[in-house]
């Protein structure tokens, strides 16, 4: 039987790659209505193909993924974004199906870390993750306003069409985190762990130095805005300061290592507490580099291991490395002689990404333009 044309590229796709299992790279553009199914690592949402393409690049192991368009019409599963891994660095089978583009993550020379994503979605929302709200009278109006906000990283905005009269032509600035968040932050024995000096030094938007000040032994009750994982105090307090309302904050030592941020107009009195750590946020300041933690792992988003000969040196060559964000160090006295001396380098998604989105009719959604400089209006 004849082999139609699809077909005999998804089985060239599939033989060339077997051949050459480094070829992805001339892959590097988008493929409409294929699929690689199976092989899943991760489920995100992003609202376009190019989108879900970067995160699949920043993601510590992604080699490939597939994208379900507004036009995928099976399930209600639009806008997900399937990150893929294999041991060989390719699929394990290539489908043809409408609504699915597929593709690779990009080569490091293709890849960004300050993404622009100028595009307006139409009849698409970015519901959650609001700080702010404000009137606007276009859908650019929104995408300038969370242009200039320093904290605003995507936005939704309801047109005149919008099926809540009271919340038409109102734009909703929204956030999600800008600095690397490890997957795991646990206590254990005989390991050091940080971030790459260099997250720190990147940021320009901050004039002055600063000492970290908290108070031992006090808590702030109540008020929480969020509770996240943390190596310490001083992490905790640079997770409020980068938040757009966190304006104090309380920290659990010991096994727990839980940090709670607080929004409260008129913050109240703290009260004492055996191994809490509160304080507030250095808003005015630059931040700090963030001491390592001693006998903390953080634990996933492995990327790469090199044998370094103390913690210092592990956290330099993760500050050399542009793809590293945080690094976990494993002393020599531990039992165990395969991790001695050994230096992980771990990396996650840092790009502004969505809780969910969905189709919704009269509203516009996009991003902040503040990674292109061509358009962005502020630079």
């Amino acid at each position: 039987p004849s082999i139609e044309p699809e077909e005999k590229m998804n089985v060239w796709v599939l033989l060339l790659l077997s051949v050459v299992p480094h070829s992805f790279s001339i892959f590097q553009e988008l493929r409409v209505d294929i699929d690689y199914p199976g092989d899943d690592i991760q489920q995100i949402y992003s609202p376009d193909a190019s989108h879900c393409q970067l995160a699949c690049t920043e993601h510590s192991s992604c080699v490939y993924f597939a994208f379900l368009r507004s036009d995928w019409t099976t399930d209600s599963r639009n806008f997900h974004c399937y990150l893929k891994y294999t041991a060989s660095g390719r699929p394990s089978q290539v489908t043809s199906v409408k609504g699915i583009t597929s593709g690779f993550s990009l080569t490091r020379q293709d890849y960004t870390t300050r993404p622009c994503f100028s595009s307006l979605y139409k009849d698409t929302n970015f519901p959650g993750l609001d700080y702010r709200e404000l009137p606007s009278s276009s859908a650019e109006e929104c995408q300038k306003a969370c242009t200039s906000d320093p904290y605003c990283r995507f936005f939704s905005f309801t047109t005149k069409s919008y099926a809540v009269a009271d919340k038409r032509q109102t734009c909703f600035l929204k956030y999600s985190w800008p600095f690397p968040m490890p997957p795991t932050i646990t206590s254990k024995n005989l390991h050091v762990s940080g971030f790459s000096q260099s997250l720190f030094k990147a940021n320009e938007s901050y004039k002055q130095e600063c000492s970290e000040v908290t108070f031992a032994n006090l808590n702030f009750p109540g008020n929480d805005l969020e509770q996240l994982s943390a190596g310490s105090p001083q992490h905790c307090q640079h997770l409020c300061t980068i938040h757009p309302r966190c304006n104090h904050f309380s920290y659990i030592s010991g096994s727990q290592m839980r940090c709670y941020l607080k929004y409260k107009p008129a913050v109240n009195d703290p009260v004492k507490q055996d191994g809490v750590y509160s304080g507030f946020p250095s808003c005015t300041c630059k931040p700090f580099n963030i001491t390592p933690f001693e006998n903390v792992d953080l634990s996933g988003a492995d990327y790469r291991a090199v044998v370094t000969t103390d913690p210092g040196s592990c956290q330099n060559v993760c500050t050399e490395d542009p793809d590293c964000h945080f690094f976990t160090y494993v002393l020599p006295s531990i039992p165990d002689p395969v991790h001695r001396n050994k230096c992980y380098l771990k990396r996650v998604m840092t790009l502004p990404r969505p809780a969910t989105v969905v189709s919704m009719a009269g509203v516009v959604s996009g991003f902040s333009l503040k990674g292109c400089p061509d358009l962005n209006p502020t630079t």
